[in-house]
């Protein structure tokens, strides 16, 4: 029997990650000048999605302490869409069997299905946001950064995508893959950092290891 050549193949991963998660959230936050945007006491909503992002509990438990550092009063929200079987108590499970939860992360878990409509981008596709982020005096968001699955695009998935479809709830989630996800979370980000006040994200980029390589605080353009 005649075989195939074969070729012997070694492959390199750079395993490249962040020991200190905390600190360098914590640094992160002390790096940035919130300036007059924010006040003593002011209400936080803090996104947190679905997605297993390594370590997610000290990166969230971090992100709750550099805010109340600042004399915010964090609470997190679920920012999945329609993940949770598009419920409240189902996104707010997902939380927990993530292991963030309030004794876990320092802030509690706030989970409402309930939106707002932001009108509509240039598509037709209507923006829908959370209402408990609408409501709030800040919104921050987390959110891992990666190529999406199913589209190539300038913006796949990231903050933008936790803005349009994470915080858009079933609705908001429902028309941005309807009317399409690379057409959409652009323009639908845009609206929703118009009409919300979001006071930063929190960027995460993962090793090939699934460890986390890279946190980055992204401020909204402009500030």
């Amino acid at each position: 029997m005649d075989f195939p050549l074969f070729y012997r193949v070694r492959q390199d991963f750079d395993a490249t990650a962040i020991a200190d998660i905390e600190g360098c959230v914590r640094h992160q936050f002390g790096q940035a000048d919130f300036g007059t945007r924010i006040k003593k006491g002011q209400s936080v909503a803090v996104a947190v999605g679905s997605r297993g992002i390594n370590n997610l509990p000290a990166l969230v438990r971090a992100v709750v302490q550099s805010l109340k550092a600042l004399d915010l009063k964090p609470f997190i929200i679920p920012a999945m869409g329609s993940h949770g079987g598009a419920t409240a108590e189902g996104q707010a499970r997902i939380l927990e069997d993530m292991h963030v939860a309030e004794g876990s992360v320092g802030a509690p878990i706030i989970s409402s299905m309930e939106v707002v409509s932001l009108g509509y981008v240039e598509n037709g596709a209507e923006v829908f946001c959370a209402r408990d982020a609408f409501e709030a005096d800040h919104v921050v968001v987390i959110n891992r950064v990666k190529p999406h699955t199913a589209f190539r695009g300038d913006v796949e998935s990231g903050l933008c995508k936790m803005l349009a479809v994470g915080l858009g709830k079933q609705k908001g989630a429902s028309l941005t893959h309807k009317f399409g996800l690379g057409r959409v979370i652009v323009p639908a980000a845009q609206r929703i950092l118009e009409k919300i006040p979001v006071l930063c994200g929190i960027a995460v980029v993962e090793n090939p290891l699934d460890q986390i390589h890279t946190i980055q605080l992204a401020r909204p353009h402009p500030p």
